[in-house]
């Protein structure tokens, strides 16, 4: 299972680089939720969401998003 952040309002995913990009493929992957939530508020990351990708591409029908709140509210 892959752990990705994802920006709500672009559909975006954050790489390991800080950039974003429209392809999961691309995307920084997480070992763990705890560290998602760190770099969350590290870099104060609005509008983001936890995504667990569950197969090897991306299906809106199995994979499971998780919105997280503003970590400074």
């Amino acid at each position: 299972m892959r752990r990705l952040i994802k920006h709500k309002p672009t559909n975006m995913y954050l790489t390991a680089n800080g950039h974003w990009t429209h392809e999961p493929s691309a995307a920084w992957q997480f070992e763990n939720i705890q560290t998602i939530l760190n770099i969350q508020r590290q870099f104060n990351l609005t509008e983001i969401e936890i995504v667990l990708q569950v197969g090897p591409e991306p299906s809106n029908e199995y994979d499971i998003a998780l919105p997280l709140r503003n970590p400074l509210s």
